[in-house]
């Protein structure tokens, strides 16, 4: 029998504080066994999954793996086949390789295709040399009113005659102003000759005009005359004159 003062408060003695704690490790045991058996998931994003689901997605993602060079090589092999099947979409039909007309009408319109495809290669050759054309006509035009700024006196068409007579290359703008640099040193050249030849026959003038002597007094021919003797004899008597 207990005494009153063993007793605790709550009016428990040890003996029932000894079943309460076997009792508490019990119950643990048994919530162990609840977790054990329920499985823990595994959060991928924002998703959670089961280890099996995982595993499961593993061994897909390997599967696809392999499979990955096998069908890389076939899609490449298929594409390799259709580009070697597929024609051109504007390709005639006598351009194809099993072509072979078995009638006439398939004949005539394999020669109505060509001679369309011929006129409209012809025509679009026309155009681009007509814009071709249009654009260096411009560029010689601006080429010339840009010389003409600055030398008033330019002659294009003696200049594109200087250009044509000497055969010179010209196949761009810049070409074109080569040219026209030996030109303008031509012109120039020709300018100085003319002038020192203005000065030299001037100069030739005034030594006949003016001899030598200082006296401003030129030949008479009036009296290079012939009086019953040569012209030599007379020439050489005016001679004699002047000298005194």
């Amino acid at each position: 029998m207990l005494l009153p003062e063993e007793l605790d408060d709550q009016g428990k003695s040890p003996v029932d504080d000894d079943q309460d704690d076997d009792q508490s490790d019990n119950d643990n045991a048994g919530d162990g066994e609840g977790d054990e058996d329920t499985p823990k998931l595994v959060k991928i994003g924002d998703k959670e999954y089961t280890p099996e689901q995982v595993a499961d997605m593993e061994k897909k993602a390997s599967g696809y793996d392999a499979l990955l060079p096998e069908f890389t090589q076939k899609s490449q092999k298929l594409a390799e086949l259709e580009k070697a099947n597929k024609l051109p979409e504007d390709l005639p039909s006598y351009k194809k390789e099993d072509w072979n007309p078995k009638t006439m009408p398939e004949l005539a319109k394999a020669i109505e295709e060509a001679e369309e495809r011929g006129m409209n290669r012809a025509l679009g050759t026309l155009e681009q040399r007509q814009a071709e054309a249009t654009k260096v006509k411009q560029e010689v035009d601006d080429f010339v009113t840009d010389i003409k700024r600055s030398d008033k006196d330019f002659d294009e068409q003696d200049f594109f005659s200087y250009a044509s007579k000497h055969k010179f290359p010209v196949k761009t703008i810049d070409d074109l102003r080569a040219v026209h640099s030996s030109y303008d040193e031509l012109q120039k050249t020709a300018e100085s000759s003319k002038e020192d030849g203005r000065k030299g026959k001037e100069g030739r003038r005034d030594r006949v005009n003016n001899p030598a002597g200082g006296k401003e007094e030129s030949l008479d021919f009036s009296d290079l005359r012939v009086k019953g003797g040569s012209i030599l004899d007379v020439a050489m008597g005016a001679f004699d004159r002047l000298k005194k």
